[in-house]
């Protein structure tokens, strides 16, 4: 395409299929879909983990959590494009370089959420699942309208969103919700959560993100300490409980209690210890250590659980 300027002449050349690929697999943030995984909690922590037809159902939620949550940031990337231009990382993101439009990312964004409820629907999942899944669309519309301006208040609706997946899951799979399961995951989520502000806060991201005013490093690391140790006695409650030992007749089901207590560790020595400033869905992603505890905890789960 050539515009002309006065008597200027420049040559503007369309950007190649695979750069718009690139483009819109970023404003997906296509890596963030680890964080379903939480979705599939439920499966796992059920007795139909080798029922065809629940994991079916259990993967149908998960694809519609994956499609809802890109159209989330599709929506918060149009809503932050202008403080996304003037961050130094942020700016690189599709809508705030112009790479993509306000428009195409609206329309992308409509189209995934169209996208998830036809899963859904061809799915025929409880009705819970729907109306979970709407109320997650709901709270992240209302965390880009202002919510994420609120310090605590944040943290706690970023946490929500995890506690949500895990309901779709167990839904999904018509499991009665155990108490034990959303306790365990809603301190978790809040310990991830703190330990992504920390991140912000140390790289002096204030300027774009308005909640960081209400923290400060010693603060937040006093959170992480109680958040980790609270995460690690409600597990190790959990699996000496009689709901576990009824639901699974694992009386070893106690020892995997060692993994998650060297995951929280490992995670927080890599936030605080050697400063490593990602999402959590990054630093699973690149911290092979972490993989490897992690793939320890489900083995032996599924050992002493299934077995």
């Amino acid at each position: 395409m050539t515009v002309r300027e006065g008597t200027t002449t420049a040559t503007v050349e369309t950007p190649p299929l695979q750069a718009r690929v690139r483009s819109y697999a970023s404003l997906l943030r296509i890596r963030q879909w680890v964080k379903n995984a939480f979705v599939l909690a439920g499966l796992f922590f059920s007795d139909q983990l080798f029922e065809v037809s629940k994991v079916g159902d259990a993967l149908a939620a998960t694809i519609g959590f994956c499609l809802v949550s890109s159209a989330a940031y599709c929506f918060n990337d149009i809503i932050d494009r202008k403080a996304d231009a003037a961050h130094p990382e942020k700016r690189r993101r599709p809508v705030a370089s112009g790479t993509v439009s306000v428009r195409e990312a609206a329309g992308l964004a409509i189209g995934l959420l169209f996208s998830a409820a036809i899963v859904l629907g061809m799915a025929g999942l409880p009705w819970q699942v729907h109306v979970i899944v709407a109320s997650y669309v709901v709270l992240n519309a209302l965390y880009s309208g202002g919510l994420k301006r609120l310090s605590l208040l944040d943290v706690v609706v970023i946490a929500s969103g995890f506690v949500l997946r895990l309901e779709a899951g167990i839904y999904a799979v018509d499991v009665p919700p155990s108490s034990w399961i959303v306790l365990c995951t809603g301190l978790l989520s809040l310990f991830l959560a703190f330990a992504k502000r920390r991140s912000d806060l140390a790289l002096d991201d204030t300027e774009t993100r308005q909640a960081l005013a209400g923290y400060t490093l010693p603060f937040i690391d006093q959170v992480l300490g109680m958040m980790g140790a609270a995460t690690i006695v409600v597990y190790a409650l959990f699996t000496v409980s009689d709901y576990a030992q009824l639901r699974f007749d694992a009386p070893l089901l106690y020892l995997t209690t060692f993994p998650v207590v060297l995951a929280i560790l490992r995670y927080l020595q890599l936030v605080v210890v050697r400063g490593r400033y990602a999402s959590p869905a990054e630093l699973l992603i690149r911290d092979q250590p972490l993989q490897l505890v992690i793939v320890v905890w489900v083995a032996l789960f599924g050992i002493f659980a299934y077995a």
